[in-house]
């Protein structure tokens, strides 16, 4: 009797077990089969993928949620190997790509396995173990110094996620394993006993990232991926300060170019100056060289006319009475000639002073228009600063700065030769005047003395007269070959600092080009940076817009025909890197019992 009050009680329990499930599975049934349409007011989708250690696919299916809120059959599509209904066990088919099932009200789940899954990032991993390449299935229980590198390219092939999501990559160490960690350009963070090693890859980017570390007895669990439209909640920042700053530096610039423009100016008028300067020092060097190549037959001419006196007052001092007296009478004319002559001489002189000394004027006003200021290295560098891209023309301009000072030293240290030039041609005129004026007094007093017949006293005059003009000739006469070695030495001289007054002037005229070219380039710099003030919001939230994906709207991953996709997420895992198990030898486990074995043990 017992045993079969156990009987009933076991078949009782399985009724009570049973009942439920299939009322369930009626219920649900009729709730599902309702014969029409679904209404699905959005779809997602998240896709998920099984990576090898090295990054390899090997294999992804993708998770759908479709938003029903009218019960009936829903039609989906997408390139699968096979689907799962992931919400109930009511049926799903495949038919090609085209998938269909009964849905109810709420989210209905499915799974779809990919039949040729590719990924919008091909991952590359490698394993580089004491600097040799090392497969990962090496790997476990290793020691070592070890890099692993990891490679994230895009795939344009597969839709545009890889320009408009964000993907982020987990490396997960554990610390007692790996010592020395260094991961550049990541966010690391402890977890419990483990280094969480994170890198972004922002939207429309390729990367590359490697890991270091000491390891011992090595393992790693699977790395992992994910990867969304990144949503930058931020605000654009308070730029009023930074606009100040700008609009000071457009001031700056723009007041540079008017300071350039003055520069301009002042270079055009010093190379007009330089110019006049160079062609007035190419004729005073003329004028030295025909002065000095003349200089020799006038001190010549003047050695025989200071001999010829000195012969002629040597012959009136030893004369008595033997001078024939009568020649007397042709001698005023003669010294009236000789004076006539000399005033010529004197003549020429004044000419040619003049002329010098408006020539060195000229010179003198020049070279003194050239500033005495010294350019510091401080000032140079703080131009160079201010003017970036036109450091060739400031070089330029440090150059021809540099020659203007040593030309003006140059001409400051032989300006003493040049005023003596002046005193020594007065001093020379002022003598040959003085010679003149006695020779014809000589032959006034000779004049006389013959018409009243008195040729002794006339003898006198000439012997007196011509004693005095042979005196002041000599002196005369030292000090023209003083004057004309100097003049030649002047000559000499003067050719190198005409030549480099020439020089000067040539370089004027590149560096007023230069300047003219630096103006041309400081008023490009502020055309192009007058609008900086108005632009830096502008280019802020263009800069902020390029990484905020929030209004992106995706495209199905599995099949174009989908629509009212509303989103689409990534989500990736490699294989870990396990330690290689001890061999243990199999136990002996009993054989499992049937349901049938369990349910007569109730009985025993």
């Amino acid at each position: 009797m017992k045993k079969l009050l156990k009987i009933a009680a076991a078949i009782l329990l399985i009724a009570v077990l049973l009942i439920p499930t299939a009322l369930a599975d009626t219920l649900g049934a009729a709730d599902n089969n309702t014969g029409a349409d679904a209404t699905v007011d959005g779809r997602q989708e998240v896709i998920y993928a099984n990576l090898a250690a090295d990054g390899s696919v090997k294999d992804a299916y993708t998770v759908t949620i479709l938003s029903v809120s009218e019960a009936g059959t829903v039609t989906d599509h997408g390139a699968f190997a096979s689907v799962k209904n992931l919400t109930d066990t009511s049926a799903i088919t495949l038919d090609g790509d085209t998938i269909t099932a009964t849905a109810p009200t709420g989210d209905y789940y499915y799974q779809g396995t990919l039949a040729n899954p590719a990924l919008p990032w091909p991952i590359m991993i490698e394993y580089i173990l004491d600097g040799e390449p090392t497969d990962p299935s090496d790997l476990g229980g290793a020691s070592g110094h070890l890099m692993i590198r990891l490679t994230i390219n895009k795939n344009t092939d597969v839709g545009d996620y890889a320009d408009n999501y964000m993907l982020q990559a987990t490396v997960t160490l554990d610390a007692a394993l790996c010592a020395n960690i260094e991961a550049p350009g990541s966010t690391t963070a402890n977890a419990g006993g483990n280094k969480s090693i994170s890198y972004t890859v922002l939207p429309g980017f390729s990367a590359v990232y490697d890991i270091e570390a000491d390891v011992h007895d090595f393992s790693m669990p699977g790395i992992q991926f994910a990867a969304l439209p990144p949503t930058l909640q931020l605000d654009t920042p308070d730029t009023g300060s930074l606009k100040d700053d700008m609009t000071a530096l457009t001031d700056a610039i723009d007041a540079l170019r008017d300071g350039v423009a003055e520069l301009h100016d002042g270079t055009t008028e010093l190379r007009d100056g330089a110019d006049a300067l160079a062609d007035g020092s190419s004729s005073f060097a003329n004028g030295l060289d025909t002065l000095a190549d003349g200089s020799g037959g006038l001190v010549s001419g003047s050695g025989e006319i200071s001999a010829a006196l000195t012969a002629i007052r040597d012959g009136l001092s030893g004369a008595s009475g033997g001078l024939d007296l009568t020649a007397l009478a042709e001698l005023p004319d003669a010294l009236g000639q000789m004076a006539e002559g000399i005033d010529g001489v004197s003549s020429g002189l004044v000419q040619l002073n003049t002329a010098f000394g408006d020539a060195y004027t000229a010179l003198d006003g020049a070279m003194s228009a050239i500033p005495d200021d010294v350019i510091s290295q401080a000032d140079l560098a703080a131009l160079y600063q201010s003017a970036p891209g036109q450091s060739a023309t400031i070089d330029k301009l440090t150059a021809y700065y540099t020659a203007a000072a040593t030309a003006k030293g140059t001409y400051t240290a032989v300006k003493p030769g040049f005023d003596a030039v002046g005193t020594s041609l007065s001093q020379s005129t002022a003598a040959l005047d003085q010679i003149s004026a006695g020779l014809t007094d000589t032959a006034d007093g000779i004049a006389a003395a013959l018409s009243s017949g008195d040729s002794a006293n006339a003898l006198t005059q000439l012997t007196d007269g011509i004693a005095a003009l042979d005196d002041n000739y000599a002196d005369f006469h030292s000090g023209l070959v003083s004057y004309t070695a100097g003049v030649r030495a002047l000559a000499d001289n003067y050719g190198e600092l005409n030549g480099g007054v020439s020089s000067l002037a040539g370089g004027i005229g590149e560096l007023n080009d230069g300047v003219g070219e630096l103006y041309d380039g400081v008023s490009e710099l502020a055309d192009e940076t007058a609008d900086i003030p108005n632009q830096i919001d502008e280019q802020i939230n263009g800069f902020l817009n390029d990484y905020d994906k929030s209004d992106y709207i995706p495209s199905s991953f599995v099949s174009s025909d989908n629509t009212n996709t509303t989103s689409v997420q990534f989500v990736f895992k490699t294989d870990g890197i396990d330690k290689p198990e001890a061999v243990v030898a199999p136990e002996e486990t009993p054989a499992d019992k049937t349901v049938w074995d369990r349910f007569l043990d109730l009985f025993r």
